[in-house]
């Protein structure tokens, strides 16, 4: 029992010996503030990807389904208190019931920051979209949105995570920056 009770505390030092080299290596990662605020806008021009040409079809009456849909915003994305403004492109897939009057929209997204045609810092992700409320005439009473934006360039090792939930999509989505 004496050997026994001697063998535990040393293996537990060995194992923190052998841990802390790794824990004192890792990385300090930290979550700050962001928002991000879009407007809709036209194609901006080349350099940016030009726009995909969408399919639409309706399986019955009540039903919209989209694929492809080109769409552009410029972006004003607060980080840390830190305003950079650019422009996304984005191509995304819907699907709408004018029944249950919800939509949802998942989005592929490429964001840009830096000036007009710099195509080399950033953010690319995924972006969801929930659309309650259907009022007929393009306007919903409900939006939940969830997007993860992995950063390049200046913004690598980022990572955005930004929601919303409200009446309008024109509200700042708010979340964190994860920066490695």
């Amino acid at each position: 029992m004496k050997k026994m009770t001697m063998f535990v505390p040393i293996v537990a030092v060995l194992v923190i010996l052998a841990v802390a080299p790794m824990v004192a290596s890792a990385k300090a990662c930290c979550l700050v503030p962001a928002s991000a605020t879009s407007i809709p806008i036209a194609y901006p021009g080349s350099p940016y990807p030009a726009p995909t040409v969408p399919t639409i079809s309706t399986p019955n009456p009540n039903i919209i389904i989209i694929k492809d849909m080109p769409a552009y915003y410029s972006h004003a994305l607060a980080i840390n208190g830190k305003t950079y403004t650019g422009i996304s492109c984005d191509a995304y897939n819907a699907v709408g019931n004018f029944k249950t009057e919800v939509f949802t929209i998942y989005s592929k997204e490429t964001w840009y920051f830096g000036a007009f045609g710099n195509l080399a810092n950033g953010f690319k992700g995924n972006t969801e979209l929930t659309l309650f409320g259907w009022t007929g005439d393009d306007t919903f009473t409900s939006v939940e949105v969830h997007a993860v934006l992995q950063g390049f360039g200046s913004f690598s090792g980022q990572t955005l995570m930004l929601s919303y939930e409200g009446p309008s999509l024109a509200a700042p989505w708010t979340g964190y920056d994860l920066m490695t």
